[in-house]
């Protein structure tokens, strides 16, 4: 009976998390620089989100499906906060407010 009860608290969890309406959003440029990944960008521009629903929307909104980020690939990405845009110096992602 405790498993039983553990497992629908915690899909109650999920359920809750799932309903939750994500913060607002605008999708920013990006240049897609050596080193950068999915995740990395996820955590950068929507540091107080889930990191795995910003990477599935990134993935969404760029049709990149295999999840690779080719070096130079101009991709949008959801910024919680408003960015400016940004001087770009070498090893610097450039970012421009779409």
């Amino acid at each position: 009976m405790s498993v039983t009860l553990t497992v629908v608290a915690l899909l109650g969890l999920g359920v809750h998390a799932a309903l939750t309406p994500a913060p607002p959003t605008e999708l920013v440029q990006v240049i897609v620089q050596p080193g950068d990944t999915l995740w990395a960008l996820a955590q950068e521009y929507s540091p107080e989100r889930d990191p795995r629903a910003v990477v599935e929307e990134i993935v969404v909104v760029n049709d990149l499906p295999d999840g690779v980020l080719p070096v130079g690939l101009v991709i949008q990405v959801p910024s919680s906060s408003p960015v400016q845009e940004a001087a770009t110096s070498p090893g610097s992602p450039s970012v421009t407010v779409g």
